[in-house]
C-alpha cells in the first residue's frame, strides 16, 4: 500500500508536509495491491474515502485478506490431520501419518509467524505513526477515520484469535504422537 500526498507548490521543510494532513489541500493517491474484493467494491460515503481514512482502509484490507487466506490454510491442515490421525501408533508404510504429523506442525508454525510478524508491524505503526497521523487529522478526516479505525483493530483481533487457534492446533498435532 503507498499513500502519496503532494501540494502543487514546492516543498521546504518537513512541516509542510504534516501540515498536509491537518489541512486537506493537497493532491493524493492512494495505491492498494492485491486488495480483497470486499474493500475494492466498497464504495463508501466522499467521507470515508479522504487520504487518512484510505490508507487505514488499505491497511484493513491487508488484514482481512491475510486473515482469509490464513483461515483457508488453517481449515485444510485441521481437516488432513483429522484425516490422517487415525489414533495409532503405528504409521503405515509411506509413513502417511508421520508425513502429516510434520507438515501439520511447520503449517502450523509458519501460520503462526506470519501472523505474529503482520500484528508486530501493525501495531508499531499504529503505536509510532498512525495513532498521531489520526489524532492531528483535518476535522475533514474524522468520519472516514471513525468509521476505518475500529474496523482495521476489529481486523487485527479477528487474527488475534485465529493466531491462538493454530497454535492450539500445533499442540493438538504434537499431543497426538504422545498417546
Amino acid at each position: 500500500m503507498l499513500l502519496t500526498l503532494c501540494v502543487p507548490e514546492e516543498s521546504e521543510s518537513c512541516e509542510e508536509e504534516i501540515s498536509l494532513l491537518r489541512a486537506p489541500r493537497a493532491l493524493w493517491t492512494l495505491l492498494v495491491i492485491s486488495c480483497s474484493a470486499k474493500f475494492a467494491s466498497d464504495h463508501q460515503t466522499r467521507e470515508y474515502l479522504t487520504p487518512i481514512a484510505q490508507y487505514v482502509r488499505g491497511i484493513t484490507s491487508s488484514l482481512y485478506t491475510q486473515r482469509n487466506n490464513a483461515e483457508l490454510i488453517y481449515e485444510d491442515t485441521k481437516n488432513a490431520f483429522r484425516e490422517y490421525n487415525s489414533g495409532s501408533i503405528f504409521d503405515d508404510e509411506n509413513f502417511t501419518k508421520s508425513t502429516s504429523y510434520h507438515w501439520s506442525v511447520r503449517t502450523c508454525d509458519e501460520l503462526n509467524e506470519s501472523i505474529a510478524s503482520t500484528l508486530r508491524f501493525v501495531r508499531t505503526r499504529l503505536e509510532n505513526q498512525l495513532d498521531k497521523l489520526c489524532r492531528e487529522a483535518h476535522s475533514y478526516e474524522r468520519l472516514g477515520i471513525q468509521h476505518w479505525l475500529p474496523q482495521m483493530k476489529e481486523e487485527m483481533f479477528a487474527l488475534e484469535d485465529l493466531q491462538a487457534q493454530i497454535i492450539a492446533l500445533r499442540g493438538q498435532v504434537q499431543e497426538s504422537v504422545r498417546h
